[in-house]
């Protein structure tokens, strides 16, 4: 990447309106990250996308009623500048998990939560996104469930995978088809002490591994939702008859389609939760679990 070829963007937002207008730029620009502390919301265009980018933001903050917003850009600086700007998040709570960002200033865990490390926020899941927060929820609600074997499909930065290790010892596979985000995936996990946790760059199922360690009590998929409708018969394949099934990257207004792909398949929904336009869906092969 040549740091001269993109500009990074500041936003002062007022606070009742961050969250939304975060959840709302994430996938439209290369990269973005917030602070709730000094309200700003950061990330990065393209230099030739500053005009439309600022349209958007118009259009955006019109239709969500923020405002006033402070807009400024600065030449990117040739440095790892994601790290760098992903050191200053402040720890992010978020149910019974303690997420923080920098290996070398970690504050102080309150003493009932689980810290977890999460380096490079370059791979999708820093805990910020609604999707995973959801799924971390989720994962807590089932920690009284037995769990022995884990599969994380499209891991991103691996803390899913992280927060089930503190969760279960279990066997686990955690797999993307983004080469970087298992690096990244196997630097969170070895930081964390997951090192059990098996690795791979994989489309989906494809990978021998995933087919060789299942049938699994628990899978797991944060994507998208047409990939989430893909993975169906291959979850319903690999799951064991007692297990659930985590989805979310779903948009609210295609959950319907998702739902009725599962359940032809016999999977059936113990719960849904909704939120910024996004679901995130448990099931089961149990009715009305």
């Amino acid at each position: 990447m040549d740091a001269a070829d993109y500009l990074q963007f500041h936003l002062k937002v007022p606070e009742d309106q961050l969250e939304r207008l975060a959840a709302a730029l994430e996938d439209r620009v290369e990269a973005s990250w917030w602070d709730t502390d000094s309200n700003r919301l950061s990330g990065m265009v393209a230099v030739d996308q500053r005009a439309p980018f600022e349209a958007l933001l118009t259009e955006l903050t019109h239709e969500l009623g923020c405002g006033p917003v402070q807009l400024a850009f600065e030449p990117l600086k040739d440095r790892d500048w994601l790290r760098d700007e992903q050191r200053r998040l402040p720890p992010l709570p978020i149910g019974c998990f303690w997420l923080y960002f920098n290996a070398h200033a970690r504050p102080e865990a309150p003493a009932d939560a689980i810290p977890l490390f999460i380096s490079d926020a370059g791979a999708f899941g820093s805990g910020h996104h609604i999707t995973t927060h959801q799924c971390l929820l989720a994962l807590e609600q089932m920690r009284g469930r037995p769990v022995r074997r884990m599969a994380d499909i499209g891991c991103g930065s691996g803390i899913l995978s992280l927060a089930a290790a503190s969760l279960w010892k279990a066997e686990q596979v955690a797999v993307d088809i983004d080469p970087k985000s298992v690096l990244v995936a196997r630097e969170n996990l070895r930081a964390n002490g997951a090192n059990h946790v098996q690795t791979g760059v994989s489309n989906g199922f494809s990978h021998p591994l995933l087919n060789q360690k299942g049938p699994y009590d628990l899978i797991v998929a944060n994507i998208l939702t047409d990939i989430v409708i893909d993975l169906a018969p291959h979850v319903d394949r690999l799951l064991t008859p007692d297990g659930v099934v985590l989805l979310s990257g779903i948009t609210t207004a295609y959950c319907p389609d998702v739902l009725s792909t599962y359940e032809q398949l016999g999977l059936h929904p113990q719960s849904q939760v909704d939120g910024n336009d996004w679901s995130t869906l448990l099931l089961s092969r149990r009715s009305g679990a």
